[in-house]
């Protein structure tokens, strides 16, 4: 276990599965005790040096790389954990033991922390191919994304996640429909029917959006034109006014009540 009293800090030996549990809640609690965080550090690469069924499994890495982006703001990742979890990601038969929540967090971790590992995208890449349709609405998206940021145009990928999505559309919410569709505007990747099925619970559904998801998905339809449908983008331009419009009244409400 890792024990942290005062400024002291030592780590003990402990389990594969009680480390991961440990990463977790470090990421969700977002504790960055530089010497804990050292201390967990060096217990995630003894075990991942462990290998052969012994050391973290897919769950593992994929919770630890969550952790490190999580935590992105207060603590900077050690590059080589980073590299020795990709590596332990793509070694035979682990891809496809990962779950797609456990897919979405690799490659958001690694795009949230800018680390363009290209043997994990890859390798990740044809497992997520293969397995889109199990994927959340929110996890699809959020995959997309994680591509999309850095600038890895896998078009069989795309193809693939535009299939799953489109029939779903109506399941996914507004932040995923945001992303889903930047995700292809920043690629500069047009595809029609895609698209259109964004464009449409765009239309039906505008109270749905908030200020941000409405902002992106406004800034992705201003950069495609196929499938792009312009009621969908008068929706969201009067969505927009109206969030503006709210906004500024309530700012105006607690000045009078300041006032007051």
């Amino acid at each position: 276990i890792i024990l942290v009293t005062g400024v002291q800090t030592c780590a003990l030996p402990i389990s594969a599965r009680s480390l991961t549990s440990i990463a977790w809640a470090v990421g969700k609690l977002k504790l960055a005790h530089a010497e804990m965080l050292a201390a967990l550090t060096e217990q995630v690469a003894s075990q991942l040096k462990r290998g052969g069924g012994q050391g973290l499994d897919a769950f593992g890495v994929a919770n630890v790389a969550w952790a490190m982006a999580t935590l992105r703001e207060t603590h900077e990742a050690d590059p080589a954990l980073l590299d020795a979890l990709a590596e332990a990601a793509i070694v035979p038969g682990m891809p496809a033991a990962f779950k797609p929540q456990e897919l979405t967090n690799m490659v958001w971790a690694f795009a949230t922390l800018k680390r363009r590992h290209s043997g994990l995208f890859e390798a990740l890449a044809a497992t997520i191919t293969q397995r889109v349709a199990e994927f959340t609405p929110q996890g699809l998206s959020q995959t997309v994304w994680a591509y999309s940021k850095l600038g890895l145009t896998k078009h069989t990928l795309l193809l693939a996640a535009a299939a799953a999505a489109g029939p779903r559309a109506p399941r996914f919410d507004a932040q995923s429909i945001a992303t889903m569709a930047w995700a292809f505007a920043n690629l500069e990747v047009e595809h029609g029917p895609l698209l259109s099925s964004l464009c449409r619970e765009a239309v039906a559904r505008p109270e749905a959006f908030d200020s941000s998801s409405c902002a992106q998905l406004l800034w992705s339809l201003s950069r495609l034109s196929d499938g792009v449908d312009p009621k969908a983008v008068d929706a969201m331009t009067r969505r927009v006014a109206t969030l503006a419009s709210g906004g500024l009244q309530s700012r105006s409400e607690e000045r009078r009540v300041g006032k007051e």
